[in-house]
């Protein structure tokens, strides 16, 4: 069911993904499914998609010219501002420094 659901996020991230709406898509309880991607992965189904999420942005970022906001809505964040504090969170800087960092160390 994990390579199942992973899967689906990795084909899927940009879109609007929630515990409910995989559940639908693959037949099981919310908190059921929830648990078994847990116990077979240690990793919550949402820590999963946000690290797709921040993984896609940060290729985005290296490779393209996109803005801040069109990478956010790349990945599947409709608030920019959302995008930018969960990026800080989880990379360490703002995805406009991220990006400056790549093109010096380019440079």
């Amino acid at each position: 069911l994990s390579e199942r659901i992973k899967a689906y996020i990795e084909k899927n991230y940009d879109q609007d993904i929630s515990i409910p709406l995989l559940a639908e898509v693959f037949l099981f309880s919310p908190t059921h499914m929830s648990h078994l991607f847990h116990e077979q992965t240690g990793s919550s189904i949402k820590q999963y998609l946000i690290r797709v999420r921040i993984e896609k942005a940060c290729e985005l970022l290296r490779t393209t010219s996109y803005s801040i906001g069109a990478v956010a809505c790349s990945v599947g964040y409709a608030d920019p501002l959302y995008f930018t504090r969960l990026f800080h969170k989880r990379v360490g800087m703002s995805p406009t420094v991220y990006r400056c960092g790549r093109e010096t160390a380019r440079e």
